[in-house]
């Protein structure tokens, strides 16, 4: 809002409206709001905590060294989960390529060609399809 003309305000804290009689700014609500992202507040607010109730800045980053925890043990646990699928896979693929083989020389080249190219194949697109996921997840 602009100050009425040729009249300016006599306070800092007063804006003059036109026909009106100009409301100070304490007596005007005030809104305020704060943000952050994280486990742990900034600082100030995490004092602040402490000061309303003694002990809380310690139990507040306690819990954000707990969570913490958490994550590394799930992401320890979906790592090790992965390179157990990848060895079940690999020895699943190597079977299938064995028993291909097998028929093959055993006198059937058509069942164990199918056999053979088909777990190859697989195994070729599923390599191609995680480096380009790789690539994608990397930014190239």
């Amino acid at each position: 809002m602009t100050p009425s003309s040729g009249s300016s305000p006599t306070n800092p804290g007063e804006i003059n409206l036109p026909g009106d009689q100009a409301p100070s700014l304490e007596e005007a609500p005030v809104f305020y709001s704060a943000s952050f992202s994280g486990p742990l507040p900034p600082a100030q607010e995490l004092g602040r905590y402490d000061d309303v109730l003694p002990g809380t800045a310690e139990r507040i980053i306690a819990m954000a060294e707990r969570e913490q925890a958490a994550r590394h043990g799930d992401s320890e646990r979906l790592a090790a989960t992965t390179r157990r699928s990848q060895f079940f896979a690999l020895y699943v693929a190597g079977g299938m390529m064995a028993v291909g083989m097998t028929v093959t020389i055993a006198g059937h080249p058509a069942v164990g060609g199918i056999a053979f190219g088909t777990t190859f194949a697989a195994v070729v697109a599923a390599f191609l399809r995680q480096r380009t996921r790789g690539d994608r997840d990397s930014g190239q």
